[in-house]
């Protein structure tokens, strides 16, 4: 019997693209957040999904995914000389 899925045919494409890279964008990691909670996944879902899911520590590393979270402040004087 097969297993039916949860996510569409194009979740399904962008999960099968993502898994090789992991999250590249803020809107990756929120569709990933989404999927955690998408119920069933096919056992192939789950391979990709836990691919995707290796890659998602490194990526809150980076310095977009931070610049992203920073607290959204005015620049100083002195930072707005320096640019």
């Amino acid at each position: 019997q097969e297993q039916k899925s949860a996510l569409t045919s194009e979740e399904l494409a962008w999960l099968k693209d993502r898994a090789k890279s992991g999250p590249q964008t803020e809107e990756d990691l929120a569709r990933y957040e989404a999927f955690k909670f998408r119920k069933p996944l096919t056992s192939e879902e789950n391979v990709l999904f836990n691919a995707f899911a290796r890659y998602v520590p490194e990526f809150k590393k980076s310095l977009y995914y931070q610049a992203l979270e920073a607290p959204r402040k005015p620049f100083t004087a002195d930072q707005l000389r320096m640019l």
